[in-house]
């Protein structure tokens, strides 16, 4: 990927890659610079702002995440993923009000998604709606089995699966 980035300087589809790469290794801090420069040389590349977001909540660079989840959204408003991912930062970032509305939008746009009902479920655990949340929860499980985090949320409050 990097001999990709210097024999064309504007080759943004490396750097994402080699940011995706080097996030799946571990590596935030790389795997930021590599998505910047994909931003630096593409800078409405929706999806290496939400994999550089993602970089970010790896780190709980919560505030650094949510300026990236916002900037994809406002690139796309149309695709559901990026209300879900700042959802998710806007509740570690302790603003649960701001994470319902986007947990909400979320769902909407994706209501077959695991992730987004995972997402809306811990809001509403965090905001004491521990019917609804388990009612996420469930229906997170339903689709996507394998969801780990689902199943200790569940665990974790006391509900049966």
């Amino acid at each position: 990927f990097e001999k990709a980035g210097k024999l064309n300087p504007d080759f943004s589809d490396a750097y994402r890659n080699l940011g995706f790469a080097q996030a799946k290794n571990g590596n935030s801090e790389k795997a930021i610079a590599a998505f910047g420069k994909a931003i630096d040389t593409r800078p409405n590349f929706t999806s290496a702002y939400v994999m550089r977001g993602d970089s970010y909540a790896e780190k709980s660079s919560w505030e650094d995440a949510i300026t990236d989840y916002d900037r994809a959204i406002k690139l796309a408003p149309h695709i559901g993923t990026p209300y879900q991912k700042r959802a998710f930062a806007l509740l570690k970032y302790k603003k649960t009000d701001l994470a319902m509305a986007d947990a909400e939008r979320s769902v909407a746009m994706q209501p077959s998604n695991a992730n987004a009902l995972m997402t809306r479920g811990m809001v509403l655990a965090e905001l004491g709606k521990k019917e609804a949340a388990t009612a996420d929860f469930k229906k997170a499980l339903e689709i996507d089995p394998g969801l780990s985090k689902a199943k200790d949320e569940l665990e974790r409050m006391g509900a049966k699966q």
